[in-house]
């Protein structure tokens, strides 16, 4: 059973069942109307996993692939996880419509927002490609939508 006790900020290293052992995730609060500074990947799930999502085939390979890259993290890379919620409290815009998304924030304050569980490894290296050159051609197609965040 997934327990996540998210007070601003948790690391998906303990968070997410069969978690791969990986050097820890920086965690930095993120205080009332702020969000942390770029670049950071934004993880925003439920706080309490219902067991039909925790048995699907789509949720063990979301953990799977985002486990990956947790393991892979790139360097100065913050992986923060936040529940709808936060997020709607934090940012509001786009609203999160199955309680699963990831953000990809670099420190100018734009992103790319995808909205589901994340289910292709091509899509995480693609946005974190995004982050360090700013191009991606088939952004799109892949589901992500360029946002600039602006914190409530």
């Amino acid at each position: 059973m997934v327990r996540a006790i998210i007070c601003w900020v948790l690391p998906l290293l303990i968070a997410l069942p069969g978690a791969a052992p990986a050097r820890p995730a920086s965690a930095t609060p993120i205080k009332q109307g702020t969000l942390p500074p770029g670049p950071a990947m934004i993880v925003i799930a439920p706080q309490y996993i219902p067991p039909r999502d925790r048995a699907s085939e789509a949720y063990a390979d979301w953990t799977a692939y985002l486990n990956d890259v947790i393991a892979a993290q790139p360097p100065r890379l913050l992986i923060v996880r936040i529940t709808p919620a936060q997020w709607q409290q934090r940012v509001g815009r786009p609203a999160v419509a199955d309680g699963y998304a990831t953000v990809f924030l670099r420190r100018d304050g734009t992103a790319l927002f995808h909205q589901g569980m994340i289910l292709e490894l091509d899509i995480y290296r693609s946005a974190l490609a995004w982050m360090t050159t700013g191009q991606i051609p088939d952004a799109a197609a892949r589901g992500l939508t360029a946002i600039r965040i602006r914190p409530n």
